[in-house]
């Protein structure tokens, strides 16, 4: 019952864009004792959603890569690991752009 309340609170408050609670209750739900790896899966799934809300994509693709484990082939997990990975990669490509010159002195 506890991991019902915690993880379809996490759905409300993904909905709503209240990602810090939404993380919350995900993480709440995972702490639930004798949940399966489904239930496991889920939310994972959820806390990795509120993560990427919260422009936490580094987060969220460990979450995400735990769900895989949990859930192998879910499709939503899939879709949002490669979009998630996508996003990562980008950012560390601007990043190594902006500094590459940053110590030249030349």
């Amino acid at each position: 019952m506890k991991y019902s309340l915690y993880s379809n609170s996490a759905l409300l408050q993904i909905k709503l864009k209240y990602w810090e609670q939404a993380a919350k209750s995900a993480t709440n739900a995972l702490e639930v004792k004798g949940i399966d790896e489904k239930e496991k899966g889920k939310a994972y799934y959820r806390r990795a959603l509120a993560r990427i809300g919260k422009k936490n994509d580094e987060d969220a693709q460990a979450d995400l890569e735990e769900a895989k484990r949990c859930v192998p082939g879910d499709a939503a997990v899939l879709k949002e690991l490669e979009g998630t990975r996508k996003r990562v990669a980008e950012r560390r490509k601007k990043e190594k752009e902006v500094y590459k010159n940053a110590f030249n002195f030349d």
